[in-house]
């Protein structure tokens, strides 16, 4: 009994914390004047994951930027990417140039040298939007069609 009381007490503190963020969340679009990420009453694909539809920017050069800034426009027009968060990293390199790749999950999803033409790299990343989105859907499908035991839902 003792152990139901404590399981019980843990799952109450849980959905305070919950409620609590979404207050937060809710209180800062608010102030903002912003949406807040996840309206009270809709779900995904994924639950009620309020981080479902972000894009973070890993980026570093001008020719970085202007790639994340072309993609995450384009990326908001493509139909249903709002279910998905991404995160667009980059790596620059004297030699090589400017290597920028995208992270679903755990997996990358998309990769590409940036050109020296910052124009380019608009061009490419309004190019990446519809392919990462078909690469993305690929993988959900994937993952839901395989069931392997040893393997945990993000390492599939």
């Amino acid at each position: 009994m003792p152990e139901q009381e404590g399981e019980k007490r843990r799952i109450a503190g849980l959905l305070l914390a919950a409620s609590c963020s979404l207050v937060c969340i809710t209180s800062f679009a608010a102030v903002s004047g912003q949406q807040p990420p996840l309206q009270a009453g809709t779900r995904t694909h994924r639950g009620s994951d309020p981080y479902t539809g972000i894009v973070t920017n890993q980026t570093i050069t001008a020719a970085g930027t202007d790639f994340f800034q072309a993609f995450v426009s384009a990326w908001r027009n493509v139909p249903n990417s709002g279910a998905y968060s991404l995160s667009v990293h980059e790596q620059p390199s004297a030699r090589w140039g400017t290597h920028v790749w995208i992270v679903y999950g755990v997996h990358r999803v998309f990769q590409l040298q940036l050109p020296a033409a910052r124009a380019a790299a608009r061009e490419l990343g309004m190019r990446a939007a519809p392919v990462v989105l078909r690469r993305v859907v690929d993988q959900d499908v994937a993952r839901a069609l395989f069931r392997d035991v040893d393997l945990g839902r993000d390492e599939l």
